[in-house]
């Protein structure tokens, strides 16, 4: 057998895995399930909302009610809480609250929201709401309209990266002191460019959040603008690629052909080419597709925010990776009692502590593809909704990035 057919056709895609069945045929029938039901299920016209009409962004938006001014105060103490706790508090991932609080709970749940919700993240931005203090403290005020950040979301490429590696790649990532430094590090770095550049400016163009929702957001109404730039498209696929990296590199796909070559498959010298090497073919991928539908005669930036949902479908079935979620969310609540650690256990809750097991293989895997086939769904369906032109080089994108997806959650 060459080299080429032993990857392909290597032994953890075509053996039986965790539903008993080969990850490759998986693969296959959850992108059918999906492709069918983009297809097949109806879609009426999107309802027009007033963020559609004036146009999406953090920030465009004028004023703020009662119930959003709340929801701005508790995003931005859970991430007050994250950089204390991370800094000061027990170093140790079950007596602290960040790792779980941050990254097990926290970013799976904005990608929940980000399926679910409409313009939700414009509503408890805790890096706009901290920007808006700065700059009420300075005196500052943003322009009305500022053009925008020359180079586009080309800005927020390095933090996709950097994002991807935290959590693929390196190898302490649930540390407490390295869960904070890298929150308060990205939340200082975020305000220093809107301070540099303007509130808006930055956040639409650099901030890597606020572009990955927004995109997700684009697709949602006919009304609401796209973000067309190739920076867009570029950190989008950094994205769906690095994201599916770091659950590929756990893989016994992964594991067992480097070994076979003599390769260590964690070491960095490894790990970083990988992720550099996948995240640079999802970028040809999707420009590829990009400019399929567009010769087909749809705008600039459909199929990007159609992988921008699937992005967030990977995302999920990551975080259910071991039953990190699941666990993330038991360790949260036995943390309430003390955040920092310690003796005190103010609501009965510090004795929790997950099993090594909650709910078993064969469920775990069973909604890990359930969230696949969910959100290449609602990925097909805002195409169709959006530019019927293109639904074929759509397909393709949200099917490829799908199966990849599937493929590395099921042959761990």
């Amino acid at each position: 057998m060459s080299p080429l057919e032993t990857v392909v056709l290597a032994h953890p895609l075509t053996e039986p895995g965790g539903l008993g069945l080969p990850p490759l045929f998986l693969a296959t029938v959850v992108v059918a399930i999906s492709t069918t039901l983009v297809l097949r299920l109806p879609t009426g016209p999107p309802p027009a909302t007033p963020e559609d009409v004036a146009g999406h962004g953090t920030t465009g938006r004028p004023s703020m009610g009662t119930g959003e001014r709340v929801a701005r105060t508790f995003a931005v103490a859970i991430l007050l809480l994250v950089v204390i706790a991370g800094r000061l508090g027990q170093d140790s991932q079950l007596d602290n609250i960040a790792p779980s609080l941050a990254i097990g709970l926290a970013w799976p749940w904005l990608l929940v929201v980000a399926l679910v919700g409409r313009g939700w993240w414009d509503r408890i931005n805790p890096f706009d709401t901290l920007a808006r203090g700065l700059q009420a403290l300075g005196g500052q005020a943003d322009p009305v309209g500022p053009s925008p950040l020359r180079g586009g979301r080309w800005w927020a490429v390095p933090a996709a990266l950097a994002w991807t590696y935290y959590l693929g790649v390196y190898s302490q990532p649930l540390e407490p002191r390295v869960v904070g430094a890298v929150v308060a590090g990205y939340t200082i770095l975020t305000l220093a460019g809107c301070l540099a550049v303007g509130r808006r400016r930055w956040l639409e163009a650099g901030e890597l959040f606020t572009v990955l929702f927004g995109a997700i957001d684009g697709m949602r109404n006919r009304r609401s603008r796209l973000a067309p730039d190739r920076g867009t498209t570029v950190v989008i696929a950094v994205l769906a690629g690095g994201l599916t990296f770091a659950t590929l590199r756990i893989s016994t796909l992964w594991i067992r052909q480097l070994l076979e070559l003599g390769v260590d498959p964690l070491a960095a010298t490894t790990t970083m080419p990988g992720l550099v090497g996948v995240a640079a073919l999802s970028v040809l991928g999707l420009q590829a597709s990009e400019r399929w539908a567009v010769r087909s005669g749809a705008p600039a930036g459909v199929v990007t925010g159609a992988v921008a949902v699937v992005v967030a479908g990977i995302g999920l079935a990551q975080a259910m990776v071991r039953e990190r979620l699941l666990k993330a969310a038991v360790i949260v609540v036995a943390r309430f009692s003390n955040p920092l650690g310690g003796d005190v256990d103010m609501f009965g809750t510090a004795s929790l502590v997950p099993a090594n097991e909650l709910i078993g293989e064969t469920p775990k895997v069973i909604v890990q593809l359930s969230l696949l086939v969910v959100a290449a769904t609602l990925a097909g369906r805002a195409v169709r909704r959006r530019c019927p032109q293109a639904v074929r080089p759509a397909l393709w994108a949200i099917g490829t990035y799908t199966a990849v997806g599937v493929l590395s959650v099921t042959a761990v």
